[in-house]
């Protein structure tokens, strides 16, 4: 895991803004000129440990040249495959010798979690490109003349100035989530996993699409569905340092414990007792007992909970990262490098309460908000009523899913049409559509919210902390395998890998690792009263100074309602000022 950063044009600030990156990789970095672009890479070593580990990377004959942050699942088999000489055990060195033999064409036959920066020296030409399932950022500035690519957001803004987008924030405000191509900022934004950008030495002159349908010619048919399924787990959690597993008594992280530990890998299991009422210490130390592995549990509390630090961290907008916050902290406490988690679960296999139904989605966001706020949002985009929602049509947002808890996090705010303009599907999103034959609703799930949102604060707050995480689920093998399989529930998957225990953790009753806001307001109130009052002003935050007395004033008899807004601008003033 490391953090790569590169740009068209001699930046005086390069340096400072690879020193940005550190915490991404503490093991080693590097500056380099190649053809006169600057190339930046900082190491956090997992697999490789020594010096054949450093990047960059280049194919015998010098034409390419790569940096990446991510892990190469299936590097082994590939050297193998194509009779590439292996130096050491570092699974990047696969990509500058595959470019050189297959072209672009190489991005289709790597697996894993990736963002890779690639140097053709026959054309000059650069490549960025992103895993198709979207684990691993990869930002990209440009303008006139100019772009830059980075691992994370703020070294950019160490190099550039750049100005608030309007659309971004009033997405915020509106939802309390960024979409998955925003970034805050204009001319800035995310390079859409299964995408391939090409540059020359001025701009961006290409964009190619990843060749889904190659990566799925290579789940084995060979195999039954366990074999299968533990074979990529199992390889998607391969390292050379010790690894632990967010453990829970729910069925994601049990199912990889359960197949990692028939191979024989000896994870290390930690659970964290959160600051919840639903305790799970009782189930997990009985499955732990049964998987024979090393437990640990942590108890936390609200205590715990550093809002300065937490803020500190934060890269990219978000409403929705304490949890990674506070579970990469943790591990890190443990002297642990790599964690494994078990994010993908609930995308790939429903597991969210509001996904089993059709149309649940728009149903949570619209359905569930206050009276107001539904029908500011139904005005903005010009509906007469809930069941507009359904039809496309020019500014609908069918196609889009927003994120499941907006509901009351709009009171004292004014969505806006601003908010629904990016109403376009990515090609991400169609690639999952058609190529595996999702629906709209999962097809969304997957990457406006697994891609959009949980697995970019899982990486932001994990590397915050010079830890890499994983998310073995998250692979498009995977999400092949249970599509052709016809497996679409937890409880499907558990019934058709004919194992009791998992049978067991499906039935019963989870509640998923979550804070209270309202408890985190309420002990934080007075930090929080000084940050909103004494925050530079926010450009499109349309909320009175009046309606923003009348939330702090009443403090003392807050709703759930009422907090998630104070957090939610909290959190954008955070955000704002640190940006400065």
């Amino acid at each position: 895991m490391c953090g790569v950063i590169a740009s068209n044009r001699t930046e005086s600030d390069f340096k400072l803004a690879l020193t940005e990156l550190e915490h991404r990789g503490p093991d080693y970095s590097c500056i380099e000129d190649w053809s006169g672009i600057q190339i930046g890479f900082s190491r956090l070593a997992i697999r490789g440990l020594g010096v054949d580990g450093n990047q960059p990377f280049f194919c015998e004959c010098g034409r390419w040249s790569i940096i990446y942050n991510g892990e190469i699942s299936n590097w082994s088999e590939l050297m193998n495959e194509y009779g590439f000489l292996k130096k050491g055990t570092c699974d990047g060195q696969i990509i500058a010798p595959l470019l050189c033999e297959l072209g672009v064409e190489a991005f289709s036959r790597i697996k894993g979690m990736f963002s890779i920066i690639a140097h053709d020296r026959n054309s000059g030409n650069f490549f960025a490109a992103r895993d198709p399932l979207g684990i691993k950022p990869l930002y990209l500035w440009q303008s006139t003349g100019r772009w830059a690519l980075c691992s994370e957001i703020r070294p950019l803004l160490r190099m550039n100035s750049m100005k608030h987008s309007a659309d971004s924030i009033m997405h915020f405000l509106t939802f309390g989530f960024l979409s998955p191509r925003q970034s805050g900022f204009e001319n800035l934004t995310l390079i859409e996993p299964g995408k391939i950008f090409v540059f020359d030495s001025k701009s961006l002159i290409n964009e190619l699409d990843c060749n889904l349908q190659k990566v799925r010619k290579q789940v084995s048919h060979k195999k039954n569905l366990r074999e299968s399924l533990s074979e990529i787990i199992f390889k998607n959690s391969e390292t050379e340092v010790t690894t632990a597993l967010a453990y829970s008594s729910g069925f994601d992280s049990n199912l990889i414990a359960t197949l990692l530990a028939e191979r024989g890998m000896k994870v290390e299991l930690l659970h964290i007792a959160s600051i919840t009422e639903h305790h799970e210490n009782e189930l997990v130390e009985k499955y732990a007992s049964k998987l024979n592995l090393n437990l640990t549990i942590v108890e936390i509390n609200e205590n715990d909970v550093s809002l300065e630090d937490y803020f500190s961290r934060m890269d990219r907008l978000t409403f929705d990262g304490l949890n990674s916050y506070l579970l990469s902290r943790t591990i890190s406490r443990q002297h642990i490098k790599t964690f494994l988690t078990g994010h993908g679960g609930d995308e790939f296999l429903r597991g969210y309460k509001f996904a089993q139904s059709k149309n649940a989605v728009l149903q949570e966001m619209i359905g569930n908000t206050p009276a107001r706020t539904r029908k500011l949002i139904l005005d903005g985009i010009g509906a007469q009523g809930r069941g507009d929602l359904y039809k496309t049509k020019p500014g609908g947002i069918l196609n889009r899913f927003p994120r499941y808890y907006a509901q009351s996090r709009s009171v004292g705010l004014s969505p806006n049409s601003n908010s629904f303009v990016e109403t376009k599907n990515p090609s991400a999103f169609n690639s999952l559509s058609g190529k595996l034959q999702l629906s709209n609703q999962d097809s969304g799930q997957i990457f406006h919210y697994l891609a959009g949102l949980s697995l970019l604060d899982l990486d932001q707050f994990s590397m915050s902390f010079s830890i890499e995480a994983r998310p073995p689920i998250v692979d498009f093998e995977i999400l092949t395998l249970l599509r052709e399989e016809g497996i679409k529930s937890k409880r499907s998957l558990a019934q058709r890998l004919n194992d009791e225990s998992l049978m067991q953790i499906v039935k019963a009753r989870k509640q998923g690792f979550s804070l209270d806001i309202k408890k985190i307001i309420e002990d934080n109130i007075e930090y929080v009263i000084e940050n909103l009052q004494s925050a530079p002003s926010i450009p499109y935050l349309d909320i009175s100074k009046n309606e923003l007395n009348k939330l702090i004033d009443n403090r003392g008899n807050l709703n759930q309602g009422s907090s998630n807004v104070l957090w939610q601008l909290l959190t954008l003033c955070k955000w704002n000022s640190n940006a400065r």
